[in-house]
């Protein structure tokens, strides 16, 4: 059964409303530790990133293994199959999905409303930090999870290439007030500790 289907804030008008998704089922291999539990210096990623978009009105769905207390939960049907199974299993009820994995410790809740700005006519907004495309901390419209149930599509860039997607480069998010280094995820305690140290 969804659980997504039996909470309060569904009576918020679908085409003017807004969600997100919150993905927490990665294998984590090269971290060496579930991602969501990581603590990047206030609690575990994965409570941190679920509090801060829904203190921002983002209403938050966990994608993943295991469920974080007080938010609507959809539960992977394999373990590790990544994120486009978890995503195609999820059925927008809004216009407007964030969409964001637990690896971005310095994510902004702030974010999501600034890249309704860039959003414009297009159907997602995908921030690309050194050429590289963050699809998995990017704005979505609804429509977008058409071309998912339509398809064969098996990565997650496979779907970006179905959409027309507005692309904010590093410029363009220091323009609109975002710091690029929020929207980053990482990979390796490596990559936590170089990016933790950068924001000092």
């Amino acid at each position: 059964m969804d659980s997504r289907y039996d909470t309060d804030h569904m009576s918020e008008s679908p085409k003017n409303g807004r969600e997100a998704v919150l993905l927490t089922g990665g294998a984590s291999r090269r971290m060496g530790t579930d991602k969501a539990s990581l603590d990047a210096g206030n609690g575990p990623l994965g409570p941190v990133l679920a509090r801060g978009l829904s203190e921002a009105n983002w209403p938050v769905t966990v994608l993943g293994r295991d469920p974080i207390s007080g938010f609507d939960f959809l539960q992977d049907e394999g373990d590790f199959q990544g994120p486009i199974v978890a995503l195609k299993k999820f059925q927008p009820a809004r216009d407007l999905v964030f969409v964001l994995s637990c690896d971005v410790p310095l994510f902004d809740p702030k974010t999501p409303d600034k890249f309704l700005s860039i959003l414009g006519e297009g159907e997602a907004v995908i921030p690309s930090i050194s050429g590289k495309l963050q699809p998995l901390c990017a704005l979505y419209r609804s429509s977008a999870w058409s071309h998912l149930r339509n398809s064969g599509l098996s990565r997650v860039m496979e779907w970006i290439d179905c959409l027309q997607a507005r692309i904010a480069t590093e410029t363009t998010l220091v323009e609109r007030g975002i710091d690029p280094r929020s929207v980053m995820g990482v990979n390796t305690r490596e990559d936590l500790r170089i990016l933790l140290l950068e924001e000092l």
